[in-house]
């Protein structure tokens, strides 16, 4: 019996532990950036549904000099590389789905504080004034729009996008989902485009 309950105690301990750290060498969420090896994991599918934690660690990774906020107007619409091509500045989409115009500001002011761009491209549409937006509003984090990422990420997360990045079982099959999946392409180019040939 007592060896039925330290193996349960160990099963216990170990399935998290499995969970936590394949989720975090995988970084199905482009997150961390530990790893990032051809054919392992470095396309990265599923960062689609999480704009809100994905693209402003990878604006601060990329550093632009040109960053273009908006809705997913702009996502689909403005591609970094022809602003690169004809400004001949590094550029970013930060565009993110269904923003209000209180976000744009948030984000406007993170890019500011985060990067060393030299300009902003601002895409306005008439859904931004629109107020709450219901499923939006909660992916909106006021305290990460605040931070200044070159003192570290610690608290970027919330303690609910903490255990949804590290502990879900979603996020654990998105994790081996992204190994198998890396004959295709991640579903936002470098410089935070939709590749939209790549809807996984």
């Amino acid at each position: 019996m007592k060896q039925f309950i330290y193996n349960y105690l160990y099963f216990l301990f170990l399935i998290p532990l499995i969970f936590c750290g394949t989720n975090l060498v995988v970084d199905p969420y482009d997150l961390f950036d530990l790893i990032n090896v051809q054919g392992f994991n470095r396309v990265k599918p599923y960062t689609r549904d999480n704009d809100q934690i994905h693209k402003p660690v990878t604006l601060y990774r990329i550093n632009p000099e040109v960053v273009i906020l908006g809705s997913s107007i702009t996502q689909l619409g403005i591609d970094p590389n022809e602003v690169e091509r004809i400004t001949g500045l590094r550029a970013y989409n930060f565009g993110i789905d269904g923003p209000t115009m209180y976000e744009i500001h948030s984000f406007f002011n993170f890019a500011v504080q985060n990067t060393n761009a030299k300009k902003m491209i601002v895409v306005i549409d008439f859904m931004m004034f629109s107020g709450a937006r219901g499923l939006y509003n909660s992916r909106y984090n006021y305290d990460r729009m605040q931070m200044d990422l070159s003192k570290g990420i610690l608290g970027y997360l919330s303690p609910k996008e903490m255990v949804k990045v590290f502990l879900s079982t979603s996020t654990f099959i998105k994790s081996l989902q992204t190994v198998f999946k890396q004959s295709g392409q991640s579903y936002y180019d470098d410089l935070g485009f939709i590749r939209k040939q790549n809807v996984l």
